[in-house]
């Protein structure tokens, strides 16, 4: 399947469409169709901000964008229409100040919460004033994302080598709870430097306000409830994509690994189905991005592929589903209606 073409700068809807690498609920082959109606880092945009590397994509009640920038610590604010207006927060070690390896999401009253490396966990209103903060344990390990609960419970992905364990639950009052998810690390003997790159993976809240988390090699996505429970998880998927992590090669305190293939991010749609992301490098080092769309049960409904690296970062309120896309030219995020066409 082809790469689609989409003109920098684009700001009318554009539709695009792939067809689906397996049968929908009739059995029959059906189209994914991406209406793509905002393009955040077009050529023009260069000379008001660019996007280094795209760790979060969300929005807030009122339509606007907040883009985190980790390889520049910042965050980029931005009208429903794309206007670009400035940056928040700044890098540093205090209250509020943004961390490396910055994750960033919105509850539904409008607070900012983020974390990343190191231990704090850190909630701010919309114009980046304290609101809240506490600390995350098991901070040896980078948190790789983040969601929030209605009533201010938070999941936070962040891989436990000694207890094997991938995500870590705290309630309203940031109590820590629970850690639960088992890693792809269990019962292999793998160095902890290995097993916390590849146990990482996103998390988001369901609709059903359920625990929705995808690892980020092997390919597995799994559904809990708030105790922890495992509710289901995918038995078809993107297990052709993302293969196991390889052996690391180990020789004295040196230890090299490849990585040939990750899922990259995932989104739960209004209306149940949940759109995840990843790649794997072909030919000639070249990354091929796959999307991977499941119904609410985790059955696979379709699968598309495109050159490049495309990666699934949120869902607006309107159930368009925000994607950061890498270029040859440079980063880019897309905001965009994910349809089937072809179901009976």
């Amino acid at each position: 399947m082809g790469s689609y073409r989409l003109r920098r700068g684009l700001t009318s809807i554009s539709t695009v469409m792939f067809l689906l690498g397996a049968g929908l609920a009739c059995g029959e082959p059906g189209e994914l169709v991406l209406d793509i109606d905002l393009v955040l880092g077009s050529e023009e945009d260069e000379a008001e901000y660019f996007f280094g590397t795209i760790a979060s994509v969300v929005e807030d009640s009122r339509g606007n964008i907040y883009v985190v920038d980790a390889s520049q610590m910042s965050v980029l604010k931005f009208q429903p229409d794309g206007e670009y207006l400035g940056r928040m927060g700044q890098a540093g070690e205090g209250p509020t100040d943004l961390m490396r390896f910055l994750h960033l999401t919105i509850d539904a009253h409008d607070h900012i919460h983020f974390t990343g490396m190191g231990e704090r966990v850190e909630i701010v209103d919309l114009d980046w004033q304290p609101v809240d903060a506490f600390a995350r344990i098991n901070v040896e390990n980078i948190a790789n994302s983040l969601a929030v609960f209605d009533d201010g419970g938070t999941v936070i992905v962040s891989p436990n080598t000694s207890q094997h364990t991938s995500l870590d639950l705290y309630d309203a009052s940031h109590q820590h709870i629970l850690s639960f998810s088992d890693t792809y690390a269990v019962d292999l003997d793998l160095p902890a430097r290995i097993e916390s790159v590849f146990s990482g993976g996103s998390v988001a809240i369901t609709t059903r306000e359920e625990i929705l988390y995808l690892q980020r090699a092997p390919y597995v996505v799994r559904v809990f409830d708030r105790a922890g429970v495992l509710l289901r998880s995918t038995s078809t998927g993107g297990e052709d994509v993302v293969d196991p992590p390889e052996m690391p090669e180990i020789k004295g305190e040196s230890v090299s690994y490849r990585s040939l293939s990750s899922s990259t991010g995932l989104v739960s749609l209004p209306d149940g189905e949940i759109l995840t992301t990843a790649y794997r490098f072909i030919e000639d080092e070249h990354r091929q991005s796959y999307c991977f769309f499941h119904d609410e049960n985790l059955t696979l409904l379709g699968r598309y592929e495109q050159p490049g690296f495309l990666m699934a970062k949120s869902v607006s309120h309107n159930g368009s589903v925000y994607f950061a896309e890498r270029t040859e030219s440079g980063n880019r995020v897309l905001r965009a209606k994910v349809m089937t066409k072809g179901t009976h």
